[in-house]
């Protein structure tokens, strides 16, 4: 087992209120509670960029493939590329209920959005592919099996 090891430390501008780390290593992506997401570089720490994403927190994020996908207190998921910051898309969420839960499919072609009871599956373009609607209660967690090939 490997030991964990100290590499740097990074100024999230507000308190941290969720973290991803790329599958190479190369990122660092932190949420906030005041709606700043932060990426360092996965290596050095390195600011690579910092923005306002969304209004009143971030409450998830996920880097995979190049892309970055956020999910915050406005009701809105938003995609954006990692190494530039350019937002692709904003996917809008419930009304009334914040987008609590993301994650990118195994091969980073499809990101699953959880907004209160509806989960939807967008592309990489943002494109709604699929919409999941009127669980019993709040959608609390999300996760796609990683060793899969669908």
């Amino acid at each position: 087992m490997e030991d964990l090891r100290y590499r740097f430390r990074g100024d999230a501008a507000d308190y941290a209120t969720c973290l991803a780390v790329s599958d190479d290593g190369a990122h660092v992506a932190v949420g906030n509670g005041a709606g700043g997401l932060t990426v360092l570089d996965g290596t050095s720490g390195a600011l690579r960029f910092g923005r306002e994403a969304h209004a009143g927190g971030v409450q998830a994020i996920d880097l995979a493939g190049g892309l970055g996908v956020s999910g915050g207190n406005d009701g809105k998921a938003r995609l954006f590329d990692v190494a530039s910051g350019l937002e692709r898309a904003v996917i809008e969420g419930e009304p009334r209920a914040w987008v609590e839960h993301v994650a990118f499919s195994p091969d980073a072609k499809v990101a699953a959005v959880a907004s209160g009871k509806v989960l939807r599956f967008v592309d990489r373009d943002g494109v709604v592919l699929h919409r999941i609607e009127a669980a019993p209660s709040t959608i609390a967690g999300l996760a796609w099996n990683k060793k899969s090939t669908e």
